[in-house]
């Protein structure tokens, strides 16, 4: 007989819906937009992480308005909070909406690359450096408190792409990409390091361990949005715990799983 399926998170119900802990509606970001390149192996994983990522973002709309400069042409404009791609490498014939490629390449629009490379920066110095780079821009600009953290402007917002693959898969995606040119030239690479970067109340080494990481301090993709924006949004720590709650639960319900299995 064939498992039931849950409508909304698309995972068997009752055994392993994730609905209970979901919000309410998807949240719509307000300091930034979320953007994901993912191997395709990993859009084939059961226990994927960035799936639960996207339950719980506002996955975006496109629509096409008049140009009010002339009454004539027609624009398009995007709103969305996350949006993801499938593919090996970043390019326009991956990522398939006109607005998002050109919102990767626009040297106005601030773009973090969280990948660690060489010279990659923390979150930290990568906004304090974006804060003195667009001091005198026409938006509202970042300001520097006196943590040393980095409030965003009203009108202002920061485009995050992240990788999702294994560690290996990443680093080839990485490869290909540069190799291809597809990285915007304006981009800045962040790297998170969860041991340093945050207390020990937040940070849980191998939160995520129905996965196997490189080390302890790896993190899943979705630790990794969860971390980034709990640094950037207003209401950074609540939407912090939204994130982590269905991540949780898939943990507690696959272990559970395994251990009836083996009962």
């Amino acid at each position: 007989m064939a498992r039931e399926i849950c409508k909304v998170c698309k995972r068997p119900t009752p055994q392993t819906c994730l609905c209970s802990v979901l919000p309410s509606k998807p949240i719509h970001l307000s300091r930034a937009r979320v953007i994901v390149l993912q191997h395709p192996n990993e859009r084939k994983r059961k226990n994927a992480s960035l799936p639960l990522i996207e339950l719980c973002l506002l996955r975006g709309k496109q629509s096409t308005t008049k140009d009010e400069k002339d009454g004539r042409g027609y624009v398009e404009s995007i709103d969305f909070s996350l949006r993801s791609f499938v593919g090996r490498w970043l390019g326009e014939e991956i990522v398939d909406s006109a607005p998002v490629w050109r919102l990767l390449n626009d040297p106005n629009e601030p773009l973090f690359v969280f990948f660690p490379l060489d010279g990659a920066v923390s979150l930290n110095e990568a906004l304090q450096t974006l804060e003195i780079k667009n001091h005198q821009r026409h938006y509202n600009k970042p300001t520097a408190s006196k943590e040393g953290t980095v409030t965003i402007g009203s009108t202002y917002k920061i485009n995050l792409l992240f990788i999702d693959a294994t560690w290996k898969h990443a680093k080839e995606m990485n490869d290909k990409t540069a190799k291809k040119g597809g990285w915007p030239q304006h981009a800045v690479y962040v790297k998170i390091d969860p041991g340093k970067d945050y207390d020990d109340c937040i940070f849980k080494p191998l939160r995520f361990d129905i996965r196997t990481p490189p080390s302890p301090d790896h993190l899943s993709t979705a630790e990794c949005i969860a971390y980034t924006l709990r640094v950037i949004e207003d209401n950074g720590n609540e939407l912090f715990d939204t994130l982590m709650r269905p991540l949780d639960l898939m943990v507690q319900q696959w272990h559970c799983l395994k251990t009836n299995k083996n009962s």
